[in-house]
């Protein structure tokens, strides 16, 4: 019956879908030469880096200016250093 609620379907998400695929054998080789705090750090980074490309999507998307050089001065300095 129709009841004019909107239907939703259950779509994950990349980060879930990243956490449970298989991540393979040059990962893990990966892994073992850079070190767990290393990796730990290069992960933060990302997330970090990601958050701020949604945060500026958003700000567009709101009409609001985006300043690349202030997204690039508060990268961590692991990333400016690559």
């Amino acid at each position: 019956p129709k009841t004019g609620l909107p239907t939703y379907q259950f779509v994950p998400s990349v980060t879930w879908i990243a956490e449970h695929y298989p991540k393979g054998i040059g990962f893990y080789k990966w892994l073992a030469n850079t070190g767990w705090d290393e990796a730990q750090s290069l992960k933060e980074a990302a997330g970090d880096r990601g958050s701020k490309v949604h945060q500026a999507i958003t700000d567009l998307l709101d009409g609001h200016p985006v300043s690349w050089t202030r997204l690039i001065l508060t990268l961590p300095p692991v990333l400016l250093s690559r």
